[in-house]
């Protein structure tokens, strides 16, 4: 399970992805603080984390968003989101979408736009504020699920929003209990 280490979302998927003999992956980078455990922290130095940039520089554009900001944190913060995604068969996430423009909210959009640009595909997401699942993509498609299939092989990405609440943290345990 690849994430990165932000509280909320990323750390209840890592516990919980722990917890369930998925080995995890938090990506960070120096001045990233995390409460994850040391031994699950990849810190990437700056000459990785700058690779990401076309990618978030395409993903803007499906955003509309800006990209680079004018801090080097928040920069580092969104380009860390690539290592989330590049290598990754699937993206569970959580947190809110706007019901307008079908874009997720937060940083969380960043990374599941680089993941559709990536890989051509959707990615799962649990909408905390409407208790459902979704599938969804950076074209506009948004199809509401009932579950998405559980992470059991392969290399797959939990991430979302660091305000997850309980109906979030609920959807986790849900998708690997049932």
């Amino acid at each position: 399970m690849l994430s990165g280490g932000a509280e909320g979302a990323d750390t209840e998927w890592g516990e919980v992805a722990s917890l369930h003999g998925h080995e995890v992956i938090h990506f960070s980078f120096d001045e990233h603080k995390t409460t994850c455990p040391n031994g699950q922290i990849v810190r990437l130095p700056y000459n990785n984390l700058v690779i990401a940039d076309p990618w978030l520089k395409k993903a803007k554009s499906y955003l509309n968003r800006h990209y680079p900001s004018k801090s080097k944190y928040v920069n580092n913060l969104l380009r860390r989101n690539y290592y989330q995604v590049k290598e990754t068969d699937a993206v569970y996430a959580i947190g809110t979408f706007n019901p307008s423009t079908m874009v997720v909210d937060g940083g969380t959009a960043w990374a599941t736009a680089m993941y559709c640009l990536i890989h051509n595909k959707p990615f799962y997401f649990f909408h905390q504020d409407r208790n459902k699942w979704y599938e969804m993509d950076i074209s506009g498609l948004c199809r509401e699920i009932r579950l998405p299939p559980k992470p059991e092989i392969g290399v797959w990405t939990g991430i979302g929003t660091r305000d997850i609440n309980l109906n979030g943290k609920l959807a986790i345990d849900y998708l690997f209990n049932g």
